[in-house]
């Protein structure tokens, strides 16, 4: 019987290079951020995230569409890390 690992190294030269990065960031008033960076064309998203235990959904928040500027990210994580529920 062959285990799961050999059976997706099948598979292993069909694989595309990995053309983008994404990092999750979770802060202590139960916000986060979904960070995705694109390697070809040197830009950034980000997405606000609610967690939930160790789950996180998206939620309609603040969001940054295809930056160039790490700053723009930057202050969008600072707003979401400072962000106090009512």
């Amino acid at each position: 019987m062959m285990t799961k690992i050999k059976r997706m190294n099948e598979f292993a030269k069909y694989l595309v290079p990995e053309r983008l990065e994404q990092k999750k960031y979770r802060f202590e008033n139960g916000y986060g951020a979904l960070v995705t960076y694109y390697r070809p064309t040197n830009t950034y998203d980000l997405n606000q995230i609610k967690w939930i235990g160790d789950q996180n959904i998206f939620i309609d928040g603040i969001s940054v569409d295809t930056t160039k500027k790490v700053e723009d990210i930057i202050t969008a994580l600072n707003e979401i890390k400072n962000n106090q529920d009512d």
